[in-house]
């Protein structure tokens, strides 16, 4: 039976097979980006790396707002260039382009 284990000593990562106490791997593992859980539920990207999102205003007090209004608040809009830039740095694994 082969059993590997992973420790760390002085922040350096050291694969061990126990069975045999031998060192497989020696070295530091980069660290993954994490993705803003938040922003990820409100904002998607598209294929082309625009970022879409809902429109605001929609949940409630809607009898103060034309017909027109609540019609084109369905859709989705996309964000300006400066904000989707901020939004592009929480989602570091999407398809987000500099283009706005």
């Amino acid at each position: 039976m082969v059993i590997y284990v992973y420790f760390s000593v002085f922040g350096v990562k050291i694969l061990l097979n126990f069975y045999l106490y031998t060192i497989i791997y020696i070295g530091n593992i980069m660290p993954k980006q994490k993705t803003k859980k938040a922003v990820s539920k409100r904002f998607k990207v598209s294929k082309t790396g625009k970022v879409m999102h809902k429109h605001t205003n929609r949940s409630h007090r809607a009898f103060g707002k034309t017909t027109k209004q609540k019609r084109h608040s369905r859709k989705t809009a996309t964000m300006n260039a400066a904000s989707s830039d901020r939004i592009g740095r929480c989602l570091p694994y999407s398809k987000f382009s500099k283009k706005g």
